[in-house]
């Protein structure tokens, strides 16, 4: 099946086409592809830029098809590393989503990587192979590519050449052109996150949960997950024991947390609590746990980047009489530790009381945004945070399901700069749980398709770790955008930076849905730091 308003491509006979696209065209199998044998980037320094190649067999398949981009050549001999490359893998959407738009169809995102490093090869076939590959006959096959620019590149235009080839054709060519701007994104992003634990992914590779195997595995989807800008909650190592009085035991925690904020440069961390019931005795061994950890965190520079996060989307008045009596614990430890809610400052019921005085870290649902009670409680020096899950509220907002346009995934970061957030959570990016095959199966949270999975297991392809999605590349470019923001408010001001990003979205209800209009935005960002 075709999205609407798309055609077939008509098998040909004669050679095979191949065309280059931006980061966020979805190309199903069977669509007109797009043409353009040329492409211009441009990207700052300490920064990945995304592009695809998109491979159309004629009227015979194509087989052993491969691309190949070399070393891009810049000013003065400069040169930049060549791009990573990744077959996008197809899932089948049988039931679409709610409120998605699209018929049922293909869909590409996992992406499997061309070549895979030594240490993170498994042995044996893979069930799934990135290159070479097949491409049946009249059908397209995307690749996805990116590069990291290294911090000290020389800035100016880069030379390159895309090449693709198969069995029995003649190669194809295509020029590459990047621009590298005399910018640099800092190693610590701007915008905090939280994007859950790897407690699944161990469990889904059959590892028991305290093994050493289990530990390395969560180790690298950290690690993974953190070189597209996001955070887990927590680095595996952090949640330290509590002595019998609730004192943590903070002997061996310096390397975990020197290592995740200054080699990994984290910008968030969820303050743990092992305390069963936090609730008479335990609410004092909580309060001592809370305060001793918050002082060493304070200790060593790191205490701005943490946040407690004790209970989930009250919903209720019981619920909300929680979340004060947890709040009044946190602020007995310390008063500067942030208590994170998921919730917005007006309730859904009145009946329920409310939580202006408890909450100090709004982290409202994206569906649920209110403007005006936000820029109050901004206002009045509390801070903001956003989520989504599954396809919530009257009003439609950037849902995050397989099926909808990936702008979804990268427009979030400028709708949560223009409504003042300086953070993102996401439940989890592993929820399998409920699907026999995500490979094969994207209904991962009952209808909804690819809810709480942005990654797939690695092992299915060969990895020892996570494959990562056409989704979570367009999220971390969103990332990269709201560093972008940053760096212009940091030159001259918020409001140069608030100009631009209206120019892309206005509020969680209110974006642009032509992914070139932020394209071409955020190439003013770029221009207004570079300008004196």
């Amino acid at each position: 099946m075709l999205l609407s308003g798309q055609t077939a491509v008509r098998a040909a006979p004669g050679p095979f086409r191949a065309a280059l696209a931006d980061s966020l065209l979805r190309v199903q199998p069977e669509q007109t592809p797009p043409t353009a044998r040329s492409l211009r980037l441009a990207a700052a320094r300490n920064e990945w830029i995304g592009f695809q190649v998109i491979v159309t067999a004629g009227a015979a398949a194509l087989e052993g098809v491969n691309v190949t981009v070399a070393t891009l050549k810049g000013p003065e001999g400069a040169t930049l590393p060549a791009p990573r490359l990744y077959r996008e893998h197809y899932l089948q959407v049988t039931q679409p989503t709610p409120r998605s738009k699209a018929p049922p169809g293909w869909w590409p995102d996992a992406l499997i990587p061309f070549a895979i490093p030594a240490s993170e090869r498994l042995p044996g076939a893979p069930r799934f192979t990135g290159a070479p590959f097949t491409v049946q006959a009249g059908r397209n096959q995307p690749v996805y590519a990116e590069l990291r620019i290294p911090e000290q590149a020389r800035p100016g235009a880069y030379r390159g050449q895309v090449v693709v080839t198969a069995r029995g054709q003649k190669p194809l060519r295509m020029p590459l052109r990047l621009t590298v701007w005399n910018l640099t994104l800092p190693r610590t992003p701007a915008c905090q996150s939280n994007f859950g634990s790897f407690g699944r992914a161990a469990r889904q590779a059959g590892l028991r949960a305290d093994s050493p195997e289990a530990r390395a595995l969560i180790r690298r989807y950290e690690n993974v997950l953190m070189a597209h800008r996001l955070m887990p909650a927590m680095p595996e190592g952090a949640s330290v024991a509590a002595g019998p009085d609730g004192a943590p035991d903070l002997s061996g925690l310096l390397p975990i947390l020197r290592d995740y904020f200054e080699t990994r440069h984290a910008s968030a961390l969820q303050l743990p609590l092992p305390i069963a019931a936090p609730t008479g005795a335990g609410r004092e061994k909580a309060i001592h746990y809370l305060r001793s950890y918050y002082a060493f965190l304070a200790a060593h520079g790191w205490a701005d980047r943490a946040y407690t996060y004790l209970l989930d989307e009250p919903n209720d008045a019981d619920a909300y009489e929680q979340v004060r009596r947890l709040a009044a614990m946190v602020r007995e430890a310390d008063p500067k530790i942030r208590f994170l809610c998921t919730e917005q400052p007006i309730p859904d019921d009145p009946a329920w009381g409310t939580l202006v005085g408890a909450v100090n870290l709004w982290c409202p649902l994206w569906a649920l945004w209110d403007n005006a009670s936000i820029r109050e409680h901004l206002r009045q020096g509390e801070q903001v945070w956003s989520y989504t899950a599954l396809c919530q509220g009257k009003e439609e907002t950037p849902f995050w399901e397989l099926d909808f346009p990936l702008l979804n995934y990268r427009v979030a970061s400028w709708q949560n700069w223009i409504t003042g957030c300086t953070g993102l959570l996401y439940w989890t990016t592993v929820y399998w749980d409920k699907t026999p095959d995500p490979w094969t199966n994207p209904r991962t949270y009952n209808q909804f398709n690819g809810e709480g999975a942005l990654f797939y297991p690695g092992q299915d392809a060969g990895v020892n770790g996570p494959v990562a999605s056409l989704r979570l590349k367009a999220i971390r470019d969103g990332m990269q955008d709201y560093d972008l923001c940053a760096l212009l408010a940091a030159k001259k001001g918020r409001e140069a930076a608030d100009a631009i990003v209206r120019q892309v979205a206005r509020d969680w209800r209110d974006w642009e849905k032509d992914p070139q209009a932020l394209f071409k935005a955020r190439e003013r960002l770029a221009r207004a730091i570079l300008q004196e």
